[in-house]
């Protein structure tokens, strides 16, 4: 998907700028170094390094680890970027503060999840926390369980060059999976790609949670951390070491 979408991602998200402010927040609470997994274009590990804080990024797509390159090259942003698998992954740095921001848990099948947390908890410095950011999983839910092809979104704002979007889903809610797609046109050419999101429940994800070590800290509704729902826009997990 990403070989793809790198060239559009920023523009897609680009006004996703709420949960900046809130892992600022927890990273000034002491937490450390900062590990964002999935770091992609950078759009986390940029304005928090900008801020001050010392982050490492990590992403297994070649394609957004170029964009993430190439804008902290331009910006001269100190932080560190690695590409790699993050399961597979190793060092002896430890992090106050782990990320697995913007729906990128929804990325990994049910059998990779518990991978992840396992080789996140491994990464938690002592004392600090992993932090997971997704869609709230009752609005994926509530998507109509068929195609719902493509509808008319706003467009994109690329340096001035307005970019017609539009966007849709397939829902397969026996699997709890939704197929979300884009299409831009640009310069005449139509452009599409689709991304495979695993939605879970709360008490989905916390089934996970004693194999991994870990155990929640806090969840909340949205990014001014608000207490959590079945009606919030976000689920935001916070989670510590069961040893801690």
């Amino acid at each position: 998907m990403y070989r793809t979408a790198a060239k559009y991602y920023d523009l897609i998200h680009q006004t996703h700028t709420g949960d900046i402010a809130l892992f600022n927040k927890l990273a000034e609470d002491g937490r450390g170094l900062i590990l964002d997994i999935g770091c992609g274009s950078g759009r986390l590990v940029i304005p928090l390094a900008e801020a001050g804080q010392t982050v490492t990024g990590i992403d297994n797509s070649a394609d957004m680890f170029a964009v993430a390159q190439k804008r902290m090259a331009e910006e001269a942003v100190p932080a560190e970027l690695i590409l790699a698998d993050i399961l597979t992954w190793e060092t002896e740095q430890r992090f106050g503060l782990i990320i697995i921001g913007m729906n990128t848990l929804m990325e990994f099948d049910n059998q990779t999840v518990l991978d992840l947390l396992k080789a996140s908890a491994k990464l938690l410095a002592p004392g600090g926390k992993i932090v997971i950011d997704v869609i709230q999983p009752f609005l994926m839910a509530a998507l109509e369980n068929e195609d719902g092809g493509f509808a008319e979104d706003e467009a994109l704002d690329d340096d001035g060059r307005k970019l017609p979007m539009w966007s849709g889903w397939s829902a397969d809610h026996a699997k709890q999976q939704v197929q979300i797609k884009w299409r831009i046109q640009d310069s005449g050419q139509k452009v599409e790609f689709s991304n495979l999101f695993h939605y879970r429940y709360l008490d989905q994800l916390m089934d996970y949670l004693p194999a991994a070590g870990l155990e929640i800290d806090a969840v909340w509704g949205n990014y001014d951390q608000e207490p959590y729902n079945e009606e919030s826009e976000r689920m935001i997990v916070s989670l510590i070491s069961i040893s801690a």
